[in-house]
């Protein structure tokens, strides 16, 4: 069985494409054009702390083995040594800070300064903040300071960023008692049904396996086909039916494409093949169909 692997800081920054970095013990990152580039399959775990803030689009995460879903807004902060799976979409705009264990642990300490504890900010559990567009920006601000201070070398950059750094934690500690969502996010089951048939819809003329969207929405086939029939009542396979059915019935009555063109445009291995299909639902070939709805 081959070893799972945990990437450090530096590891996960370099992965990350950022030059933003301070020693080992602090970087700043942001999305591309491209989007920010998945972390490799075989990469399980990180041994630092990760904060990814979500400007635009949707990551889908699987934490402790259940999902959860990132919007715009949201604010996903990983522990070290957790197991982690997190997708986002490649037209996703984010940010976020890497922070070593002791730069984080001595920022979530400096209570002495603000007589302030910081109990509620995640230690060795991720979390996940459902942050107001002015929160979001105030955070936002945040990290681009923390990425203005290591750009502009400093006799106390050290101290400048630590303090920074406490800042950010401050802000997530007021949030941790009314804005905290623990994992599972009790709206998943909704959301892996809504993601589903945005996919569905928009894929169903090539892709029909229920593997492909299991892959894309990051769960299991059997924990997707549990989902979908609990919250429609119909399976996987029948959405799917569904959309191509309807689709056939509209090519069949209003374009001039024949049979074997439309069995090719929806992805059947041949005609005969999307005759049988059709005929089970209606009990007539598609040419009857064409006949009876021109």
């Amino acid at each position: 069985m081959t070893k799972p692997i945990n990437f450090n800081l530096l590891q996960l920054a370099e992965h990350y494409h950022t030059h933003d970095m301070y020693g080992a013990s602090v970087a700043y990152f942001a999305s591309a054009e491209n989007g920010l580039p998945a972390l490799p399959a075989d990469v399980c775990h990180i041994s630092c702390h990760e904060l990814l803030l979500i400007h635009k689009g949707t990551a889908h995460t699987t934490l402790h083995g259940m999902p959860t879903f990132l919007q715009p807004g949201d604010l996903l902060v990983l522990a070290p040594t957790r197991p982690i799976e997190c997708r986002l979409q490649k037209e996703s705009v984010c940010e976020g800070l890497l922070l070593d264990n002791a730069t984080y642990t001595a920022a979530r300490l400096r209570i002495d300064d603000y007589k302030t504890s910081l109990q509620g900010v995640p230690q060795t559990a991720h979390r996940v903040y459902h942050l107001t567009s002015e929160q979001a920006d105030l955070l936002s601000g945040l990290f681009k300071q923390i990425r203005l201070t290591i750009r502009s070398p400093h006799t106390y950059e050290n101290e400048m960023l630590t303090s920074l750094v406490h800042y950010v934690l401050l802000f997530l500690n007021g949030l941790s008692t009314r804005e905290h969502h623990p994992i599972p996010d009790p709206r998943h089951k909704g959301n892996i049904f809504k993601i589903f048939m945005h996919l569905a819809t928009k894929h169903f003329r090539e892709k029909r396996q229920i593997q492909y969207y299991a892959d894309k929405l990051c769960i299991s086939t059997t924990y997707l086909s549990r989902v979908v029939k609990e919250i429609s009542g119909n399976t996987v396979g029948e959405h799917l039916a569904h959309l191509t059915f309807n689709e056939a019935c509209t090519l069949l009555a209003d374009s001039d494409k024949t049979v074997g063109e439309i069995a090719y445009l929806l992805s059947f291995n041949d005609p005969p093949a999307f005759t049988h299909f059709f005929k089970q639902r209606t009990g007539i070939s598609p040419a009857e169909y064409r006949k009876r709805h021109r």
